[in-house]
């Protein structure tokens, strides 16, 4: 499921080769939180993490599936209607050859929500600007 302009859009965004700083509105009326949970929307955990994965790869080219993912924490609640916008940052560091490590943490209330890392396997990440508007 495809989320940039359905479940949050980018308000506004730094970005460059070494990754990027993100401010989302979520929308707190997508269809997900009519099941998670109806009386108390809560973004699923998988969610938190796919919103990571989705500003990576729509960013930066190459960065569109990783090939492990290295670790992920669970900090904290996103609930739209608490926090109807949220941050990500997303940090980019080349671990030799073609092996590329995206850091990526989605905070709520300017505390961490979720935190990821994951390697990559691509020749350079590039700047790609193609969801900027």
């Amino acid at each position: 499921m495809h989320f940039i302009n359905t479940l949050f859009t980018v308000k506004s965004q730094t970005l460059s080769a070494a990754g990027g700083n993100f401010l989302l509105a979520i929308n707190a009326a997508h269809p997900i939180y009519r099941g998670h949970f109806p009386d108390n929307p809560i973004t699923p955990g998988v969610c938190s993490l796919e919103i990571i994965t989705q500003l990576a790869a729509a960013h930066y080219s190459g960065l569109e599936k990783p090939v492990e993912v290295e670790s992920i924490k669970y900090l904290g609640f996103v609930n739209p209607l608490q926090t109807p916008e949220v941050t990500v940052e997303i940090s980019i560091s080349n671990l030799g050859g073609e092996d590329w490590r995206l850091r990526g943490t989605l905070s709520a209330d300017q505390k961490p929500a979720v935190k990821m890392v994951a390697k990559y396997r691509v020749t350079s990440p590039t700047v790609n600007l193609k969801y900027h508007d």
